[in-house]
Order: C-alpha cells, then sequence, then structure tokens
C-alpha cells in the first residue's frame, strides 16, 4: 500500500511569485485572535528555509539574539509536518514535505518511495503551471537535497538524474554558490539556460538563468 501522506504546504532561499495563496493564523495566540487580518491577494511569495529550522532552534536563535527573532511577531503563520517516514528526517524528505505536501522516505527528493519513478508535483510545478515566475537561490550547492526539494526528482545520491530533471523545470532563475561544484550548468544551457557569473547582469538577463556566483552576505 503506498503511503501517501499530506501534509500542510506553504521555498537556502526560495522565492516563488504566485497570485492568491493565503495562510493559517494560529488561534492559540491571543493577541491575534480579535485582530482583523486585511484580506487581499498576494503577489508575491518568498520562502526562506534555515539549517535546522525546528522551533527549539528558532527559540535558541531568539536567545543569542536576547530577542525574538522578527517573523515571530507576524501576523498570522503555520506550521509544517516535515518528518521522515523511515527515521530521524535528513532534508530530502523534509524538502520534498515543505514543496509537495508528501511525506517521504530520508534520501528521496520528491518521488515516490515505493515507486521512484513516480515524481511528485512541487510547489514550483503548481506554479509554472499557472504561467507564474519562479526562482530558486541557495548559498549551498545546486545539487543539495534542500534546493533540489523544489526543481529535481531522484535520490539525494543521483546528482545525474536530480540535474536532468532541474534542467527541464523550466523555473526562470536558478542561483547557487559557485565554490562548490557547478560541473552541471552544460544541462540547464541545453535546455535554453543562459549562464550568469555576475550579480549585476540578472537584474537585465532575459529568459531562463542559471548563475553560479560568488556567495556573499545576502
Amino acid at each position: 500500500m503506498k503511503k501517501h501522506i499530506r501534509c500542510i504546504t506553504p521555498f537556502i532561499i526560495i522565492i516563488c511569485f504566485l497570485i492568491g495563496i493565503t495562510s493559517c493564523a494560529d488561534n492559540t495566540n491571543n493577541q491575534w485572535q480579535n485582530e482583523k487580518i486585511p484580506q487581499k491577494k498576494i503577489k508575491n511569495i518568498i520562502l526562506l528555509i534555515g539549517d535546522g529550522m525546528g522551533r527549539n532552534q528558532v527559540k535558541f536563535g531568539g536567545y543569542s539574539f536576547e530577542k525574538d527573532l522578527c517573523f515571530i511577531d507576524a501576523a498570522s503563520y503555520t506550521v509544517v509536518d516535515t518528518y521522515s517516514l523511515n527515521g530521524v528526517t535528513d532534508s530530502a524528505a523534509a524538502a520534498t514535505a515543505y514543496s509537495t505536501g508528501i511525506l517521504t522516505e530520508n534520501g528521496c527528493v520528491a518521488i515516490n518511495p515505493h515507486n521512484p519513478e513516480e515524481e511528485y508535483e512541487t510547489i514550483m510545478d503548481f506554479a509554472k503551471k499557472y504561467g507564474k515566475s519562479t526562482g530558486i537561490i541557495t548559498t549551498e550547492y545546486m545539487t543539495g537535497a534542500t534546493p533540489m526539494g523544489f526543481m529535481g526528482h531522484g535520490t539525494r545520491s543521483d546528482d545525474e538524474r536530480l540535474t536532468d530533471t532541474a534542467s527541464k523545470s523550466n523555473i526562470d532563475l536558478i542561483a547557487f554558490d559557485n565554490s562548490y561544484n557547478s560541473a552541471y550548468v552544460d544541462k540547464f544551457e541545453a535546455e535554453g539556460y543562459m549562464e550568469i557569473n555576475d550579480y549585476e547582469q540578472i537584474a537585465s538577463a532575459s529568459g531562463k538563468v542559471i548563475a553560479p556566483l560568488p556567495i556573499r552576505p545576502l
């Protein structure tokens, strides 16, 4: 029996431009229960994923600054289940939960662990289907399980399949740290991507862009 478990789906930085998506308020916080949140269409969505963003890490991050992190005071928020179906969660399983709303096993990047040829639709696939602009910016290597969870399909050890599927994703901008292996850029160029190696050129670029860039504070 296939285990397809849906969780709350809400991108490190993953940028996805969508229209009309709302988030869920936590009714346990009395401060916001009587506050009227303006109901209007949301044009741009930016999802930031840090390394280890569980509740405890967020809380202790606030301790280091002697105050809560800024997003703790957001008018609304939700919680996402990212646990793995077969052990302590790795980044492949967690990224798949974020990007597809489906829980999977460790090592699986947006695929069915019981039928690896079955690829789960990601939020980026969904956005492109509706003609939205999308982008992924990561401070790690392009084939890392977290960014690949939003643009590729396969197992985290199969860089060939991950980059093959990612190059066909049609995501408008894919930027990553060029201090890591960028040997797979040719695959993206074969699928119509333009390689850019300078921050200033991205804004004026047209078409799909693959950008190995020198890492710097974002």
